[in-house]
């Protein structure tokens, strides 16, 4: 689909493209979220996607549905992080 034809669809339609692509956008979101979380374990060493921690080890300490609590490992701050930034090691 390309700008012309957004245009020219009046405000119902747009309404209606937009719910269809947020659903799809939370199936997808669900659906990575559970295949994290499956593979995720109690005292499994991890590494969290954000910048303000590149390089930093964490170890899970509870998951949750849509996050996890982990433990900094050097220094035993505790996060709660969503399951999406959390990448195994």
């Amino acid at each position: 689909m390309n700008t012309a034809q957004l245009e020219s669809m009046n405000l119902t339609e747009l309404r209606y493209l937009r719910q269809l692509i947020n659903e799809m956008i939370g199936e997808r979101v669900a659906d990575q979220r559970y295949e994290i979380r499956s593979g995720l374990q109690v005292n499994q060493t991890v590494t969290v996607n954000h910048p303000k921690v590149v390089g930093v080890d964490f170890i899970v300490e509870k998951v949750n549905r849509k996050n996890a609590k982990l433990r900094r490992v050097d220094n035993n701050v505790r996060y709660n992080v969503s399951i999406t930034l959390i990448q195994p090691k």
